[in-house]
């Protein structure tokens, strides 16, 4: 491993005669007992978490539960996998009622024998844009194929927009934007990505290279992997509306977004990052 040191180290035992310890062995040997002493540790307990990992698969804390935690008063059958509490819910009120602020949790149904896939939006649950999630006098229902691409995977919602007959009413595109969703297309969108799904792949990129189209078909895999239902491509609306969001990156870490004349007063060549080691006029 140290080529010079071992060489360094057998001349001066050759030379006094002493012959000098293995340093290097022994760390060497320290290390791999260290990792052996580890794995047998989890040996021990290789059925338990085996057996923990499928009790989340399955009624967990609630078997022998047959009504909802909330109300018991209708049979609980719906269970989140995104929420730490994990515990079933009846349809028709509740589990949409604990899901208001959290419209992209994946849900499960109980058939009686296993875990279906089901989603909020069979369930009931509408999500308001606008008013800050709360109720809306004048709702415009939104598109019924509406697609939300986010780390969790790919969501169908149901939104409504925001109708009111005030002045200072954003358009739909601003309110999508405003909770946090970055459409495809500016007029009539059905597909919008989550401001963290951009932010994740762009680190993504950054520290592991990463391309674009692995983590998109990681999105699709992580929402159906065996390809069991309905499938549909957006891959070259990712492609191109990311384009468009690492220029925002741009302007916004260079103080764009706070400068009075906007962004059309950006000089050409104000972005640029100048290297510090390249020469420079002057």
């Amino acid at each position: 491993m140290f080529p010079d040191y071992e060489a360094d180290s057998i001349l001066s035992s050759h030379l006094s005669g002493n012959p000098t310890p293995p340093t290097e062995t022994k760390c060497k040997q320290k290390r791999t007992c260290n990792a052996q002493s580890k794995l047998l540790e989890w040996l021990s307990f290789q059925d338990v978490t085996l057996d923990k990992i499928l009790r989340h698969n399955g009624l967990g804390d609630f078997l022998g539960h047959q009504f909802c935690m909330e109300c018991n008063e209708e049979m609980g059958i719906f269970k989140c996998k995104d929420c730490s509490s994990g515990c079933y819910l009846c349809r028709q009120f509740c589990i949409v009622k604990a899901h208001q602020e959290t419209p992209l949790h994946r849900i499960e149904k109980w058939t009686g024998e296993f875990f279906d896939k089901t989603c909020l939006k069979d369930l009931g649950l509408r999500v308001q844009l606008g008013h800050g999630g709360g109720v809306c006098p004048c709702p415009s229902p939104g598109p019924l194929d509406f697609r939300v691409f986010d780390m969790s995977g790919i969501h169908i919602v149901n939104i409504d927009y925001c109708d009111c007959p005030n002045d200072n009413v954003p358009n739909q595109k601003t309110q999508l934007l405003q909770q946090g969703r970055f459409p495809v297309t500016f007029s009539q969108p059905k597909t919008v990505f989550t401001f963290d799904c951009f932010d994740t792949f762009h680190e993504h990129t950054l520290q592991g290279k990463g391309n674009l189209y692995d983590f998109y078909h990681l999105l699709v895999h992580k929402t159906d992997n065996a390809n069991l239902f309905n499938s549909f491509y957006r891959y070259k609306e990712i492609h191109w509306v990311f384009h468009i969001w690492r220029n925002l990156m741009v302007l916004k870490h260079a103080g764009c977004g706070h400068d009075p004349a906007g962004v059309d007063s950006t000089l050409p060549g104000s972005l640029t990052v100048e290297c510090p080691a390249c020469p420079h006029p002057g």
